[in-house]
C-alpha cells in the first residue's frame, strides 16, 4: 500500500468514527459538520506523514509491536491537541475521539493489509 493510499484510508476510516462520536455525543453541532470533517481530515493530514516516516525510517528497527505502539500513541496525541483546540473540545473529548479514531484506523488497517 502506497503512503497515499494509506492517507486516504486513514482519513475515511477516521473520520467516520470521529464524526459518530463528535455528533452523536453532541459534542459539535451539526450545523459545523463541514469544520468539523475539515478539522478531522485536518488532523490526520499532519500526523500521517509523521507516523509514516516513523514506521519506514525512525522507528524501522524495533519490532512491529512496539513501532506500532510508539507510533499510534504520538499520533493519537497530536490528533489530541489538534482536536482540542480546532474544536474546542477539551482535552478529555479531543483525546476520546483521537484514541478511539486511530485505535479503528489501525485495527482496519491490520485487517486489510492481509488482504491488500
Amino acid at each position: 500500500m502506497s503512503q497515499l493510499e494509506a492517507l486516504g484510508l486513514t482519513i475515511a476510516i477516521e473520520a467516520i468514527v470521529a464524526l459518530a462520536l463528535l455528533l452523536g455525543a453532541r459534542w459539535v453541532p451539526r450545523a459545523e459538520l463541514g469544520r468539523t470533517t475539515a478539522m478531522v481530515a485536518a488532523a490526520s493530514l499532519l500526523s500521517h506523514p509523521l507516523a509514516w516516516q516513523a514506521n519506514t525510517v525512525w522507528l524501522r528497527a524495533l519490532p512491529f509491536a512496539e513501532r506500532a505502539a510508539v507510533i499510534e500513541l504520538a499520533v493519537a496525541v497530536v490528533e489530541t491537541v489538534v482536536l482540542a483546540f480546532g474544536l474546542r473540545l477539551g482535552w478529555w473529548r479531543a483525546a476520546v475521539v483521537a484514541f478511539a479514531a486511530n485505535a479503528a484506523s489501525f485495527a482496519l488497517g491490520l485487517w486489510l493489509a492481509r488482504w491488500w
